[in-house]
């Protein structure tokens, strides 16, 4: 048998200079390392994709953020800039056009009343008639009111009564769904209107089976809404 000493430095020079790495049933073990570790040895937890996905989006989040304030930064500085940049002779334009919005809204206040008052002379020759039962005028509405307004009144027209237009407000009702529609009606002759006015107002309302006729002036939207606002007055 030859020298153990001998044997025992070859194997040292060996491990010396073999690499960190050594081959071992064709699978790469680390020098100093177990070749077959414990098989009943409980693994180590890996770091999970959840934590390092969150730290991805709290990084992101932080990044948008800066984004955003260095645009709104700069934005700030861009109006600033456009500020100064406003000659003086448009800002004195601005304010004096400012100025003339009083008198302008002046202006339109006359011309609003001015059209109010054409639309209500337009609608001169029209009576409105209120709580004439529905479906009550058939088919011809106009007759009906021919032979209804001289029986209603107890006036005499001469010459007989003609109408251009007669129509009720609104989408057709059922007998049963309310009040009934008005009938507004436009007379041909002006003298004729007034004279049913003139009658009602002295007379009051003109009773017809359960019911009670009301007549009023065809006023526009704005002039009803003015006269409305003296109801609270009277007694």
């Amino acid at each position: 048998m030859g020298n153990p000493s001998w044997a025992c430095r070859i194997v040292e020079e060996r491990q010396a200079t073999d690499p960190p790495y050594s081959t071992l049933s064709g699978r790469g073990v680390r020098s100093g390392e177990r070749p077959f570790p414990n098989r009943g040895a409980i693994p180590q937890p890996q770091p999970r994709k959840d934590q390092e996905l969150n730290s991805v989006r709290v990084v992101n989040h932080q990044m948008v953020k800066t984004h955003r304030l260095g645009r709104t930064i700069a934005v700030g500085q861009h109006l600033e800039v456009m500020d100064l940049k406003i000659p003086d002779e448009h800002l004195t334009n601005v304010e004096d056009h400012i100025g003339m919005l009083p008198e302008h809204g002046a202006e339109l206040l006359t011309l609003r009343d001015k059209l109010t008052n054409l639309e209500d002379r337009s609608r001169r020759d029209n009576v409105r008639f209120f709580r004439i039962p529905e479906q009550k005028e058939g088919t011809d509405i106009k007759a009906f009111l021919q032979s209804l307004l001289p029986a209603l009144t107890g006036l005499t027209f001469s010459p007989p009564l003609k109408f251009q237009r007669v129509h009720r407000v609104g989408p057709p009702r059922s007998i049963s769904s309310g009040w009934p529609r008005p009938i507004i009606v436009c007379f041909l002759q002006h003298e004729q209107a007034w004279q049913v006015l003139l009658k009602a107002w002295s007379q009051g309302p003109f009773p017809l089976e359960d019911q009670e006729v009301r007549v009023a002036v065809d006023f526009s939207r704005i002039t009803n809404e003015k006269r409305k606002a003296f109801l609270v007055l009277r007694p």
